[in-house]
Formats: C-alpha cells, structure tokens, sequence
C-alpha cells in the first residue's frame, strides 16, 4: 500500500512523466499482454480476461 489517495498520486505522476495516471496503467497492462502473447500459447481472449478487459 502506498497511503496516498488516487488524486494525490495522479498530481505527482503527470508533471514527471507528462501523462495522467490512467494512461500509464494502460500502457504496462498493454505491454503485459504483448509479453503473455509472445511467450505463451493463450488466445488474446485469455490474456484479454487475466488482465480484466
């Protein structure tokens, strides 16, 4: 747990990495999938439901 609340968080991660926080959770579940996709078998539909789309 990080004890600071999702505003808060959002407020220090958008000047360092110029995106909102939203974006950047998108992205390494993105690259998350583009790995499960090379290194396994899995159908994008079962990496598409382990990740929560």
């Amino acid at each position: 747990m990080l004890y600071i609340t999702p505003n808060a968080l959002s407020k220090i991660t958008k000047p360092h990495f110029n995106k909102l926080l939203s974006s950047l959770i998108n992205e390494r579940i993105i690259i998350e999938a583009k790995w499960k996709r090379y290194l396994t078998n899995k159908t994008v539909k079962e990496i598409a439901y382990e990740l929560g789309y």
